[in-house]
């Protein structure tokens, strides 16, 4: 799967998105593609997604399940990418983001426990940004 620019012109456009990165993870994909979708959502993300809060907090709560296994994945750049997707969400969504906050916040505490700084340090970030833009 090649990463393209994403835009989010319509809700549709949103939804096909999401269907790309639910249809990667249930079919047991490596880490790398699901890497390459979750840039792809942050490309939506950053790219006007955001603009349609509804269908963006509807797509990212039925992808919370592997969004969190990506977050706490010991691959870094998938690892890395989730969180920035989170990051992404908060700075554009604002204080639509507050329905996904129970959601990431568990696991984005437990990074910072970890030894691994670069782990810590990205999900301190994240939480810092989650709560300037929400």
């Amino acid at each position: 799967m090649s990463i393209r620019n994403s835009s989010s012109s319509s809700p549709a456009s949103l939804k096909a998105e999401f269907e790309v990165v639910r249809r990667l993870q249930q079919k047991g994909a490596s880490w790398d593609q699901l890497e390459q979708g979750i840039v792809r959502l942050t490309a939506c993300s950053n790219n006007g997604g955001c603009a349609f809060e509804k269908e963006m907090v509807a797509g990212i709560r039925s992808l919370s399940t592997p969004l969190n296994n990506a977050i706490n994945s010991e691959r870094s750049r998938l690892s890395a990418a989730a969180i920035e997707l989170i990051s992404s969400l908060s700075a554009g969504l604002g204080p639509a983001f507050e329905p996904l906050i129970s959601l990431f916040f568990p696991m984005l505490l437990r990074l910072c426990a970890r030894t691994n700084t670069a782990f810590a340090r990205r999900a301190k970030a994240c939480i810092f940004n989650v709560i300037e833009n929400t």
